[in-house]
């Protein structure tokens, strides 16, 4: 750039030659590259003042596009082409301003209580600023973004709880743990989790238990037992069955029942034909989520009649067994059913 001077000086010589005395110029090629290479760098230098102006007033939508195109023009100029960009101080301007727009956007989030938002940012901001007068203030500020964070999915499980809806409760709770594992909050979470989880575990209810029951008592028995002869390997076994005898004449009698794994319960049923379908599942969280998210469910594929007749000396009634668990060789089948259909 400095040799703009010299390139016009000579220049000016060469053309005041004649036709003649230039043939006799043995480097005149050589002032024809300096001149193009000259013309080069000042259209490097144009281009990057072009680019910084062209920044204008900076706003979230295309500002950090052009001031990166600018900054990056900028930074490829020599030291010597650098000193003749006029808007380099404008540049460095734009780039305050535009670390300064992202900041306080950063603490609108926070002051409005959007703490997701900040959590996201922030690591953004630090990525993208690192030579930033702000990075140390948004250190401390995502420490507490943080807190604020872990504290209202703690809230939320906490709603949950007070709702009986356990399973998501716990769910939330595992969230904040894994996530805000360095937060003071954690010692909140994990008392609120214990507290849910005796909860759950209080709600189990014992072999046997009549969870719902609209079709009265009879004379008929179920016998539900579980398979010790099977394959004790198999998922079934380690888990609790809810049961549910429902009349084919009208699916709003049945009686519901709850079975422990490895336990067995005999059952009175009134006269009548039914079907039988099980959920199935390890953790309970009551009668209406039954075993939550993860609960299977099935249909045994034959009905069963019950049915009673008397003598003068004796009552007889039919008696079935159902065998639960990982059944060896049985000769009842079941077809899955969603939930809909339990």
């Amino acid at each position: 750039m400095d040799s703009k001077a010299a390139i016009e000086a000579a220049e000016g010589q060469y053309n005041r030659l004649i036709g003649l005395q230039k043939q006799c110029v043995s480097n005149s090629s050589t002032l024809t590259d300096d001149r193009a290479a000259y013309d080069t760098l000042v259209d490097e230098v144009e281009h990057t003042d072009y680019l910084i102006s062209s920044i204008g007033q900076v706003s979230a939508d295309n500002s950090q596009t052009l001031i990166q195109a600018a900054r990056t023009a900028y930074d490829a100029l020599s030291d010597s082409q650098k000193s003749y960009v006029k808007n380099s101080s404008l540049l460095e301007q734009r780039e305050a301003e535009y670390q300064k727009f992202w900041y306080d956007k950063i603490m609108e989030l926070y002051n409005k209580g959007s703490y997701d938002a900040a959590k996201e940012a922030i690591p953004v901001f630090l990525k993208d600023f690192p030579d930033s007068s702000h990075i140390g203030d948004l250190k401390k500020l995502l420490v507490t973004v943080n807190e604020k964070c872990a504290e209202e999915l703690i809230d939320k499980a906490n709603s949950y709880y007070k709702g009986k809806k356990y399973e998501q409760a716990l769910n939330t709770l595992g969230d904040c743990l894994e996530e805000y594992s360095a937060t003071d909050a954690v010692a909140n979470a994990k008392s609120l989790q214990e507290k849910i989880n005796q909860t759950v575990a209080d709600l189990r209810p014992k072999t046997g238990k009549v969870l719902s029951n609209t079709l009265g008592s009879g004379n008929g028995e179920l016998i539900v037992k579980f398979d010790e002869s099977g394959d004790s390997s198999g998922d079934e076994g380690n888990y609790d069955y809810c049961i549910k005898v429902q009349s084919t004449d009208n699916e709003n009698e049945y009686k519901m029942f709850y079975i422990r794994a490895g336990g067995s319960a005999t059952i009175n049923i009134p006269d009548g034909t039914y079907c039988v379908k099980y959920a199935i599942g390890s953790t309970w969280y009551g009668t209406d989520a039954l075993f939550g998210t993860n609960t299977a469910y099935a249909r045994a594929d034959d009905t069963f009649d019950f049915s009673t007749s008397y003598d003068s000396r004796y009552v007889y009634y039919d008696t079935w067994t159902l065998t639960v668990g990982n059944v060896k060789d049985g000769n009842l089948s079941f077809t899955v059913i969603d939930a809909s259909k339990f």
